[in-house]
């Protein structure tokens, strides 16, 4: 049976286990049309990472926007406070 369109993607990234890998060959080998998928994924695979690589990084004020907003989300968020149960709750009974 083929293996679905997204089982190559761990492969075209090479994370794959050996023996996984040589089962993902093995299914290319034997299926003609999985093969073309395959070699579609790794071309929009490849094609995702060198346009991310043209992107370059962040402008330094952008990140201290992104960063100046993360502690501000922070500092407005409110805190969650634990409660300790000193003593055992009893089932069935209710404290008033």
């Amino acid at each position: 049976m083929a293996q679905p369109w997204w089982y190559s993607l761990p492969h075209a990234a090479g994370t794959l286990s050996r023996c996984d890998a040589d089962r993902v060959e093995q299914a290319l080998s034997d299926d003609p049309e999985l093969a073309r998928h395959y070699d579609l994924v790794r071309q929009e695979f490849a094609e995702t990472i060198h346009l991310n690589e043209r992107l370059g990084a962040p402008s330094a004020r952008a990140m201290e926007k992104l960063f100046a907003a993360i502690d501000a989300e922070e500092a407005g968020a409110p805190r969650r406070r634990r409660r300790r149960i000193s003593r055992p709750l009893s089932l069935g009974t209710a404290s008033t």
